[in-house]
């Protein structure tokens, strides 16, 4: 509950406006979700591919790849879809 609005006041206020307002801070959501999720995962496993073949002991690639995957993952997510979030949150804030 983002405005203290009811439930009565927020079903009036979604009449009113109509599906397209519903709508508009979803549909980027939605779109970006499976990407982020599929840039998250695949270059999670692809760092901790490369790092498994450096020739260290098994503990300690499980630990570097690890985390050099999950901060490169992390940022390269940040990076790309960053600005997509803040576009989606003007978009269910604007008036």
């Amino acid at each position: 509950m983002l405005t203290g609005a009811t439930t009565f006041a927020s079903f009036k206020q979604y009449l009113s406006e109509g599906p397209r307002h519903f709508l508009r801070g979803v549909v980027p959501a939605l779109c970006i979700k499976g990407i982020s999720g599929a840039n998250l995962y695949g270059s999670n496993d692809v760092v901790k591919l490369r790092v498994k073949d450096l020739k260290f002991s098994e503990t300690t690639n499980q630990v570097l790849g690890s985390v050099l995957a999950g901060t490169y993952s992390g940022s390269t997510d940040c990076l790309l879809f960053g600005p997509f979030e803040r576009i989606q949150t003007l978009l269910l804030v604007s008036s």
